[in-house]
């Protein structure tokens, strides 16, 4: 602004045809001006896109980021199981960030993210089980493992969801009445990305 006062000071010492140029560094310079100013912007966006990295990268480094996973299964056979009964889940092989709680069989999302869920029932001979998984108390996918009168029989299921921090997450019958074969029913969960 100073430089701009002091040309029009210039141009009233100067010719007309000096005049002519001093207008058009005039404009050059104003020009200049916007660049700056525009330039300056962007480092601003770039300070702050630094900052955000920034934080991501302290968070990684502090554990925010440390991993949540989970996996159990059923130790005893359990028979004529009532619809909307959790699945006691009595044994825990892997419990990463402490999210799942097995007095309640139930995991506690500790933070929001992409989660993914994989489970498995077994019944005995000529036994079945309608199983679903349950979050916040609705049913997201099932599964269901009907045998035959001379074999065993397995079903499974997975689900990718999004969860939100403080969502609780469970298996549950949903038709009854059912059995559960120990060692092969299990259920497993793992935090994948936010």
């Amino acid at each position: 602004m100073v430089s701009i006062l002091i040309l029009f000071l210039l141009t009233s010492l100067v010719s007309s045809e000096e005049h002519g140029t001093i207008e058009v560094l005039i404009q050059r310079l104003s020009r200049l001006e916007e660049t700056v100013k525009e330039q300056q912007y962007q480092i601003s966006n770039l300070e702050r896109q630094k900052c955000d990295q920034t934080e991501k990268i302290h968070r990684r480094v502090t554990g925010n980021n440390s991993p949540v996973a989970f996996s159990v299964y059923l130790s005893h056979f359990m028979s004529n199981i009532a619809v909307n009964h959790k699945i006691p889940y009595d044994v825990i092989t892997t419990n990463e960030g402490s999210a799942y709680e097995n007095a309640t069989s139930t995991f506690t999302c500790p933070r929001a993210g992409l989660y993914l869920f994989m489970w498995n029932v077994m019944t005995d001979t000529g036994g079945s089980a309608s199983v679903s998984l349950r979050i916040n108390g609705v049913i997201s996918r099932w599964s269901i493992s009907g045998s035959s009168s001379s074999y065993y029989d397995n079903a499974g299921n997975q689900d990718l969801v999004r969860l939100e921090e403080g969502d609780k997450v469970w298996m549950a019958f949903y038709a009854a009445p059912g059995e559960l074969h120990p060692h092969h029913t299990t259920f497993a969960g793992v935090w994948l990305a936010e």
